[in-house]
């Protein structure tokens, strides 16, 4: 450091004519003419004892700096404002609404900027000296916003949409020089004690609030508008639409006020997740072979169990309810179905002596019944089925696991059984022949139900076609 200071200690007079030099504007071959501007000063030029040193100079120059960085000058920043037309200032190139998320958190900050606004201009005002400018800022530092701070940001902001989205009405308002706006005449608009706009109504003879009989008029799109709209949105606990609508037209008469808040109300987290609609699946597939094929019924038949249920012992009442379940047979094309309570395997052999032997049998899996219940398991994977299934030529496919959409055409036919049960026995406990009995009209009942569309015959020739209709010819139940 102290050899550059002094190599820049040395001078030569060339050296202003040099500076001077190149602050002059230069055409392209006078540069490529001039030695100076190539090789530099002579001066460099020579040995280093042929200098020439101005030690006077320089450290004239040091002292100088050091003086310069021991007490820098003191910069004092003027805000100045013109006396004959009052500028206007436009709040949203100064605080961007787009990067808050509540209107709260918006109008805080407006009103400390505000505050450290009113606070220069006081101290610029009184000219107070820097102790006391320093207890000022520190009281308004530690001082919280009070009501009237947030209130006076919220008009400010207010007027600066308007004035920005309404020009040409507020022009017309104040100096009725010109036509007369299409909204100033649509919602009467005024101008109140706060240079705000109003729509005026037809109910001022009301005792509303004021705010209610004359709302102030905001535009549609605008990002205060949607803070508003979802500060609103929030106050009502994540009403509908119009609950939020209502809310806001207490206050505020928003243009295309249903559409603005549908926009807004689209993009809230809380409502999207509880009430939103789930993914769109995809189209169905189309059914399986066994779904549409022509066999005779029962040829492929899903299989689920029903309950448990309790039956009371007969005769002896010093005896426990027995647990039981129910066994569900479906025809897989007819949609026929046979109920039993027996074990499973009698219950196979009694279904295959009345319906015929079934050459496919499609059941949950078998990871399922082991989750359901040890009786469950016990009554389908027991070691005597499967030889006996196998035996007879029977196949026992089960559907994914975890998929229970996949047997729904038997999940729809266990409704409706445990429908006609919970409404037919209540609370009541049935004997296991009385069970047996109400199980049989059970079955009737929902092999007799309409598979086609029931028409308005008043003729009586129509009949709808039931699944009694492909087993047994005939509608049972009548």
């Amino acid at each position: 450091m102290e050899t550059v200071r002094e190599s820049s200690s040395y001078g030569n007079p060339t050296i202003d004519n040099q500076r001077r030099m190149e602050t002059l504007p230069w055409l392209p071959h006078e540069i490529v003419n001039c030695s100076t501007w190539w090789d530099g000063p002579k001066y460099l030029q020579l040995s280093e004892s042929e200098w020439i040193n101005d030690q006077s100079k320089t450290e004239i120059n040091y002292d100088a700096m050091l003086e310069v960085v021991k007490n820098p000058p003191e910069v004092t920043h003027v805000l100045a404002a013109s006396e004959g037309k009052p500028a206007s200032i436009n709040l949203t190139e100064i605080i961007k609404c787009e990067e808050f998320g509540t209107g709260d958190s918006l109008l805080r900050v407006t009103a400390y900027v505000m505050r450290f606004i009113n606070n220069v201009r006081r101290k610029v005002k009184h000219k107070v000296n820097k102790r006391k400018q320093d207890e000022i800022l520190e009281v308004c530092r530690n001082e919280q916003l009070c009501a009237d701070e947030i209130n006076h940001a919220e008009t400010y902001w207010i007027r600066t949409i308007q004035a920005n989205s309404f020009a040409s009405d507020i022009q017309f308002l104040r100096n009725g020089n010109q036509s007369k706006p299409r909204r100033v005449e649509q919602f009467t608009l005024f101008l109140d004690e706060k240079r705000m706009l109003r729509c005026r109504g037809r109910i001022n003879n009301s005792s509303l609030p004021q705010t209610s009989k004359n709302p102030i008029l905001l535009p549609s799109s605008h990002p205060y508008v949607d803070l508003l709209i979802r500060h609103t949105h929030e106050l009502v606990k994540h009403s509908a639409v119009t609950n939020t609508l209502t809310t806001l037209r207490e206050s505020f008469w928003i243009l295309k006020g249903r559409q603005a808040v549908k926009r807004v109300l689209k993009r809230c987290v809380t409502c999207r997740k509880l009430e939103g609609l789930p993914y769109s699946s995809y189209n169905s597939p189309d059914l399986p072979s066994f779904r549409v094929s022509d066999d005779p019924p029962f040829t492929h038949t899903g299989l689920d169990f029903v309950g448990p249920l309790y039956t009371r012992p007969d005769g002896n009442q010093e005896k426990e309810n027995a647990k039981c379940y129910i066994c569900l047979f479906t025809c897989a094309s007819t949609r026929a179905v046979h109920l039993t309570v027996e074990s499973f395997l009698l219950a196979f052999r009694r279904f295959a002596s009345r319906r015929g032997l079934p050459a496919t049998l499609i059941s949950d899996n078998a990871k399922t019944f082991k989750g359901s219940s040890k009786e469950v398991q016990k009554i389908a994977r027991s070691k005597e089925v499967m030889p006996y299934l196998s035996n007879n030529g029977v196949s026992w496919k089960f559907i994914v696991e975890k998929a229970r959409w996949w047997g729904g055409f038997w999940e729809r036919l266990i409704q409706s059984v445990k429908r006609c049960l919970k409404k037919c026995i209540g609370r009541t406990t049935l004997n296991y022949d009385e069970l047996q009995t109400l199980l049989r009209e059970v079955e009737t009942v929902v092999n007799s139900r309409p598979l086609t569309y029931v028409e308005d015959d008043h003729d009586g020739v129509t009949h709808p076609l039931c699944p009694s209709h492909l087993i047994s010819g005939r509608r049972i139940t009548s």
